[in-house]
């Protein structure tokens, strides 16, 4: 138990990051995830039509959710970050890992929440 604690106090700012995302999602009306949008937009064009064309009641929740469901890169990048620090890997490189997961995180997080929401038709 004392382990699990020292845990989640050495990860104290990826679980205050994971709250502020999730806070921010609902504050700003979905506009947080215009940011994950444009670090993911390369590889969500891909599959899906660029956003500008994105219309219908469908869009504003897919917005929301994207933000929710991208919080828990904060987690996974926190305890990754934890594991490469016992390895003793400078911290140059544990930020870069942090930064990498928390990327992959978006993309995952587009994809996942497009999957499920977009219309079959298209843009809407």
């Amino acid at each position: 138990m004392r382990q699990i604690l020292r845990a989640v106090w050495a990860m104290r700012g990826s679980l205050i990051a994971f709250a502020v995302a999730i806070a921010a999602a609902f504050l700003t009306l979905g506009y947080s995830s215009l940011i994950l949008y444009a670090v993911a937009s390369p590889l969500l064009t891909l599959r899906y039509p660029p956003m500008e064309q994105w219309h219908g009641p469908w869009v504003w929740p897919v917005l929301v959710g994207v933000t929710v469901a991208w919080a828990p890169s904060f987690m996974v990048a926190g305890a990754l970050g934890l594991l490469l620090k016992r390895r003793g890997i400078t911290p140059g490189w544990r930020r870069l890992c942090y930064l990498a997961v928390l990327w992959v995180g978006a993309i995952l997080a587009w994809f996942v929440i497009l999957g499920v929401n977009f219309p079959p038709g298209g843009s809407g």
